[in-house]
């Protein structure tokens, strides 16, 4: 057989012919799969390099972005230009948890789509929120399969689609969409990089939540979370700077705490804090609630802030409807609202509010001016009675002005010292109005306006830390003086010296006083401290040790004004006090009123009661010192017995008679 093959040339030669055919055959085919082995590893390694240039470019993106939404615009736009495909937007977590559209959508042809319910041009259809709340609740991307939308006449179907989560350290911030009119396989290498991109732009949500609430922080109060100065000034200024009609009313309240230093200094800083906490959620609670009927009519919202300035003291600021009665309205609310805080645990309260209120007007009005005349309008009230509201006005201004220039001008004398003491007698009421004492009063020799009584420069020195030096000035004067007095008769005249709630309140008061008796000489029987009624009972403790430790060096304590007070009975109770002085309100409404005898017998019978000595002040006629002196009245003082004077320069064995101190 082989023979035969081998003796037929065209056999032989067809035979060959059919081996090179199949070796041809097998190299093409070869060939073929090498050359798409190559393609395909070729197209593989282009898609990876432009797969990496989309990564590095949403990389890029996340690093220089400033804000998150133009970040997700951007990157929306670059992806769907890598993807070629039809349409995409992001949806952002909504407060409520629930996915919402962001403000920007893309189409593939490079066009925003800004209409918020459809798309652009050709794709004027509906996002469906489905794909993205399931992307959000499990954290992984997903492939979109399905029509996402009901399908429009001439429009064509999304035939697929895209959702990657956006992710940060708190979960799911975002879910990036694409959808594709034509179909497409779904590449798990795709999703990879998205995925990665995607995580990019996670960093842009933490960068952005980390800026918020550092912003929140400088611009709110940490311990009551009420906006804090800043964040008040921010918006008055934007206010007051607004392109609005000139004229619009904007007003500032500022609330100081009466009684919350005690609240601090006897219950501790956490009961202050609770404090607080309180009135800073009244305050809110004010801000938040609309006003009158005539609210109802305004077309624009009302804008109210409440705000911590700092320590004690807190801010309301209203926009819009900020006329004179709707913050005075709001003022008597606070007042109420800041009074009803009456307990701290198991402990009692008492605090108050003094409210300054200041209306001014854009394009009239700056900030700095506007807080600082509420500042003034609330340390006029503050100053008045504890408790008051006060609005500011022109006239207030100026007199707020004229002291602010006598404040300057007390400091100057205080180094000048161009004060001088003064003394008025106090005689006994049962042994013939024989002289006992003098009370020190002090008077200021102004270079330009001429002798100036207390009532005009103490209250300006007890709103500022004058009246410490003054108070320190008038104590070692009137002891230096009375140390060189002689004795009058077989006594030594006392000295009696009024002490400012402020320089009673220093922690070394009582030490103080120590020193000066011994610096200046004086026996320290012969030293009688008058403090008011509302000093002695703003700190009990504080006045229960200071005024032990004077009574053990001999000093004499004298409760002053009794019966103007707010608590009489329980400080003369509980206070370790030797005298009780009435005041001249009660005196100068003897025999003319029953009600005034009535009160000053009862007082009388108060004090022998208790032991103390009885001194009534203001006593200006003869009819009133007979009815004092019958009633019992230990010591007396006023013009009948003399007016204040200046005690010339002692004599060995002589002392000016009271009746000469006219």
């Amino acid at each position: 057989m082989e023979q035969e093959r081998s003796t037929d040339p065209e056999s032989d030669v067809a035979h060959r012919l059919r081996l090179a055919e199949r070796r041809l055959d097998r190299e093409r085919r070869a060939r073929i799969e090498a050359e798409q082995i190559a393609e395909t590893g070729l197209r593989t390694l282009y898609e990876s390099k432009l797969r990496l240039r989309l990564l590095q470019a949403i990389t890029e993106i996340a690093n220089r972005a400033v804000d998150v939404g133009s970040a997700l615009d951007e990157a929306t736009a670059i992806i769907l230009e890598h993807l070629g495909w039809a349409f995409g937007h992001a949806r952002c977590l909504g407060a409520d948890g629930r996915p919402m559209l962001c403000d920007e959508r893309r189409c593939g042809n490079g066009r925003s789509a800004g209409d918020r319910t459809g798309m652009c041009d050709g794709c004027q259809r509906k996002a469906d929120p489905g794909p993205a709340a399931q992307v959000m609740a499990t954290g992984k991307s997903m492939w979109i399969g399905t029509d996402p939308g009901d399908t429009g006449a001439n429009v064509p179907p999304f035939v697929n689609g895209l959702a990657v989560p956006v992710t940060t350290a708190r979960g799911v911030a975002a879910v990036l969409m694409f959808y594709s009119h034509a179909a497409v396989a779904h590449d798990r290498d795709l999703l990879e990089i998205l995925d990665q991109a995607a995580a990019q732009l996670g960093r842009v949500f933490e960068r952005a939540r980390t800026q918020e609430a550092l912003l929140h922080e400088a611009m709110h109060d940490p311990l009551t979370g009420l906006p804090n100065r800043n964040y008040l000034n921010r918006s008055l200024d934007s206010l007051l700077a607004r392109d609005a009609p000139p004229g619009r009313p904007v007003a500032v309240l500022i609330v100081d705490l009466d009684g919350f230093k005690q609240v601090n200094d006897t219950l501790g800083h956490a009961a202050g804090d609770a404090v607080l906490k309180r009135v800073a959620a009244a305050l809110n609670r004010i801000v938040e609630q609309r006003g009158g009927p005539s609210a109802e009519t305004e077309a624009a919202p009302v804008r109210r802030i409440a705000a911590r300035m700092g320590g004690d003291e807190f801010a309301i600021l209203l926009a819009e409807r900020a006329g004179s009665e709707e913050c005075k309205r709001i003022a008597r609310r606070i007042h109420t609202a800041v009074e009803a805080i009456d307990r701290v645990g198991d402990h009692q309260v008492a605090i108050s509010a003094s409210i300054g209120i200041a209306v001014g007007r854009t394009g009239e009005h700056r900030v700095e001016q506007l807080l600082r005349d509420a500042d003034l309008a609330m340390y006029e009230a503050k100053i008045t009675e504890q408790g008051m509201t006060v609005e500011f006005t022109a006239a207030l201004g100026e007199k707020v002005r004229e002291r602010a220039q006598l404040e300057a001008e007390l400091r100057d004398a205080l180094v000048k010292e161009q004060f001088r003491l003064v003394y008025q007698p106090i005689v006994s009421m049962e042994q013939g109005f024989q002289l006992q004492g003098y009370e020190a009063l002090v008077r200021w020799d102004h270079p330009t306006r001429g002798e100036l009584q207390p009532s005009l420069f103490i209250p300006i020195a007890e709103s500022s830390d004058l009246i410490l030096f003054l108070g320190d000035w008038v104590l070692r004067k009137a002891c230096a003086h009375a140390a060189r007095w002689p004795s009058h008769g077989n006594r030594m005249p006392f000295v009696s010296v009024n002490i400012a709630p402020r320089q009673f309140a220093q922690p070394g008061f009582a030490r103080r006083v120590c020193e000066v008796v011994v610096e200046t000489g004086l026996d320290p029987a012969m030293l009688r401290l008058e403090l008011t009624e509302s000093a002695a009972i703003n700190d009990l403790a504080h006045t229960r040790r200071m005024l032990d430790t004077l009574r053990r060096w001999g000093i004499k304590i004298s409760l002053d004004d009794f019966g103007t007070g707010f608590s009489s009975l329980s400080s003369l109770r509980d206070l370790p006090f030797d005298i009780l002085k009435i005041d001249r309100s009660f005196v100068g409404a003897l025999a003319s009123d029953s009600k005034s005898n009535g009160i000053v017998e009862a007082i009388f019978a108060l004090a022998r009661t208790i032991g103390l000595t009885v001194v009534a002040e203001g006593i200006e006629s003869e009819k009133q010192a007979a009815w004092l002196a019958r009633m019992g009245c230990d010591l007396g003082q006023g013009y009948h017995f003399g007016y204040p004077a200046e005690l010339p320069a002692p004599q060995p064995g002589s002392l000016p008679d009271p009746d000469d101190l006219d």
